[in-house]
């Protein structure tokens, strides 16, 4: 029996501390923007997972933004980063009955672009609503600009993207497209 990381049950069960499985990222973002963190864990049971910003704790509240769970981790969605948040130590908390895992990243908040440093990222087009029938395509192009070229990454209902799903395509032009919709018309 070993309580350090798993401990085998029946022939095909195990259960296994919480884990963060991809790095928590520092975020830089201007003043008004919104801002997420994205917190991967694993663990069986599933893990719970909780945010602190600053040591506080960080619940879905407009002033804080939202906290989305979702399969295999959580996002947490801040929708006005403002600079009084410059700096602030953003933490992923995993618990489950074996114990925890946490993960650390940064926010920096500048005051405006003009603030932001040569190369920061921008957005060069603005997203509008898009409504769309059941079974239409749709095809939205996120074109931005910055050195080095920003990573772009994409979400639906705060959620990332999953790109091993059929139904969506993301091209080298950064053009996202979905091939059909649900029957909820999402």
């Amino acid at each position: 029996m070993n309580l350090g990381k798993s401990l085998l049950i029946g022939a095909n069960a195990s259960i296994e501390k919480p884990r963060i499985v991809q790095p928590l990222k520092s975020e830089k973002v201007i003043s008004g923007q919104p801002v997420l963190f994205v917190c991967m864990v694993e663990g069986n049971p599933s893990p719970q997972v909780q945010w602190t910003i600053s040591g506080i704790s960080v619940f879905s509240s407009p002033q804080f933004g939202e906290v989305i769970a979702m399969p295999r981790g959580s996002v947490l969605r801040i929708a006005n980063a403002l600079p009084t948040l410059n700096g602030s130590a953003v933490v992923c908390i995993a618990e489950n009955a074996l114990g925890h895992a946490e993960a650390t990243a940064r926010l920096f908040v500048y005051q405006n672009e003009e603030m932001a440093p040569p190369g920061f990222p921008r957005f060069l087009n603005v997203f509008s609503v898009i409504v769309a029938k059941k079974n239409d395509k749709v095809e939205l192009e996120c074109r931005t600009q910055g050195d080095p070229s920003p990573l772009i990454r994409w979400f639906k209902d705060s959620t990332p993207i999953d790109h091993t799903n059929t139904r969506f395509l993301v091209t080298p032009a950064e053009i996202w497209r979905r091939s059909h919709t649900r029957r909820t018309g999402k």
